[in-house]
């Protein structure tokens, strides 16, 4: 799942108190490529790790709380038959089997979110107030520690993801494509996909994806 599909089915749907460096430990992974693609949290040594402090204790439940709700979240039913749906999009691209993988993923996971806003409109802000709540110097430091991982200049992506609050854009295809065409762009696939087909796998996407179907789902693993 992204970053407020977690935080909705954390909080709302299983009733987890909104506290920041927990968030922000379950957001930590999937901002984690806009930081670094070559240095990596060791997964592990998070497990293994003993924090001594509360606020590392937090970070690492939020880490591991990501963890075990995309392990589950993958193999559920409905994401497995969505990605299926929207891989008969692709047809003559020439794509890669395991990029396809990758991009029915994606779309489905920023649909989710997409439909979360449009049913919350303040979502993403109430997002981004609770990991107001951190400093993201003392979160990076915390997550070095945890990770067993160098995070010189996590701080400061960690700041331009709170003031930017791109996910406001989420709530319209425009913004949607172009998390997309980001999210591409880090992949960097030989050949890319076209325009057209990211636009036929959003529509399709927006007609299936549920999340009612989702929560049902996953409260029952």
């Amino acid at each position: 799942m992204n970053f407020l599909s977690h935080y909705v089915f954390n909080h709302d749907v299983s009733g987890l108190p909104a506290d920041g460096y927990f968030a922000l430990g379950v957001a930590l992974p999937d901002l984690w490529p806009r930081f670094s693609r070559r240095r990596r949290l060791k997964w592990k040594h998070v497990r293994a790790h003993q924090p001594r402090d509360e606020r590392s204790a937090r970070l690492r439940a939020g880490l591991l709380n990501h963890a075990d709700v995309d392990r589950r979240f993958h193999t559920l039913p409905c994401f497995l038959a969505w990605q299926r749906e929207l891989k008969t999009c692709v047809n003559g691209e020439g794509l890669h089997s395991m990029f396809v993988d990758f991009l029915t993923h994606v779309i489905v996971e920023l649909v989710l979110d997409q439909k979360l806003l449009h049913a919350q409109p303040r979502l993403a802000d109430q997002f981004y107030d609770t990991l107001a709540n951190t400093d993201p110097s003392t979160a990076a430091r915390h997550a070095a520690t945890i990770g067993d991982v160098n995070t010189d200049g996590l701080d400061e992506t960690l700041r331009l993801f709170q003031e930017r609050r791109y996910m406001r854009r989420y709530a319209t295809d425009d913004g949607l494509l172009h998390a997309i065409a980001l999210t591409i762009g880090l992949a960097n696939p030989a050949p890319p996909p076209s325009d057209k087909l990211v636009r036929t796998m959003l529509t399709r996407a927006v007609a299936l994806v549920d999340p009612p179907t989702v929560w049902s789902e996953l409260v029952q693993m």
